[in-house]
């Protein structure tokens, strides 16, 4: 299993899939979610105005880049209001996350933690939670871990600490028995 951060803009990454996130209320998508829609001539935009995705939590769409961005696949994911996401609500869109991503068989795939910035959530812990969801949902399905490798897409001043989390994960595994 594989873990990465970087503050290389998404839309440029070497990964089959990007998977973004967005709230029921953020008009225009922000972060990573704007600049996706923006790489692909405002196809999300498109289906907010149309009311064919209002974000509203678990929703979810999946359609092919069409060689626009570096990755092949866009997953989006809502997250509901923004009033009413914490660290729990947190928790639980990640197991949504992980497991649709295991169904569809994803084992490469790139994205900033779902809410964090926008939600004043505590990184370090976002962190610790995204591994440990990656590991337990991977690992219900049996799939060999190694096949598995995920980019953390984070702001350069939160590189060193998204960083660390990575680094303490990886010696933990290095050193299990």
């Amino acid at each position: 299993m594989d873990f990465r951060v970087t503050a290389d803009p998404i839309d440029a990454l070497d990964v089959e899939t990007v998977v973004l996130s967005a709230f029921s209320e953020e008009r225009p998508l922000k972060g990573s979610s704007g600049l996706i829609d923006w790489r692909i001539c405002g196809r999300l935009s498109r289906l907010v105005m149309a009311k064919r995705f209002s974000a509203e939590r678990f929703e979810t769409l999946l359609f092919p880049s069409e060689g626009r961005i570096g990755p092949s696949k866009v997953i989006i994911v809502g997250l509901g209001p923004l009033k009413e996401y914490d660290f729990e609500v947190y928790c639980k869109v990640l197991g949504y996350m992980m497991q649709s991503l295991v169904k569809m068989n994803i084992y490469e795939f790139a994205l900033p933690l779902p809410g964090v910035g926008l939600a004043g959530l505590e990184y370090t812990m976002a962190t610790e939670r995204l591994i440990e969801e990656v590991m337990f949902k991977y690992r219900q399905r049996k799939t060999r871990l190694e096949d598995v490798s995920v980019t953390i897409v984070a702001g350069r001043h939160r590189l060193r600490e998204v960083g660390a989390v990575l680094n303490k994960h990886s010696r933990a595994m290095r050193d299990a028995p």
